[in-house]
């Protein structure tokens, strides 16, 4: 059985066969304050599937999520291009991890969700300390 270390990227496609690839094509930084993901066009990311957790020392507070680009079929909130999301960390030390899950899917008739963890490494206490306003990029369509 081969085990997979934590910082290895992990992606598990929920239908087969598709040319997007949520770990390369979906992007994470962090940075003032600011966590942001952004999404290739014709991809949205699902609210019900998306998770900010700190691992190692210290604390971290989540700002809420920015006003959703829309609604998919089952009524989950979804956001499309870029979102924004301001976080603050007190007592973060260099063992702290920020992970983060995502899920996002592609769209049109034969769009297909993917579920990902990826781990944003060694976050510095400066790029947490300041908050900002969450805010959405734009729509794609």
């Amino acid at each position: 059985m081969r085990l997979l270390r934590p910082e290895t990227l992990l992606c598990l496609p929920l239908a087969a066969g598709a040319a997007f690839d949520p770990v390369k094509d979906v992007a994470i930084t962090v940075s003032g304050g600011i966590l942001a993901i952004s999404l290739p066009a014709g991809a949205h990311l699902k609210a019900a599937r998306f998770n900010v957790v700190l691992r190692g020392p210290g604390n971290l507070k989540v700002g809420p999520l920015p006003k959703p680009s829309g609604t998919d079929e089952a009524g989950d909130s979804i956001w499309r291009g870029a979102v924004a999301v301001p976080i603050t960390g007190e007592g973060l030390e260099e063992s702290s991890r920020l992970e983060v899950t995502y899920q996002p899917c592609t769209e049109g008739p034969e769009g297909r969700c993917y579920l990902s963890l990826k781990r944003v490494l060694k976050p510095s206490a400066a790029d947490l300390r300041t908050t900002g306003v969450a805010t959405a990029g734009p729509s794609h369509s």
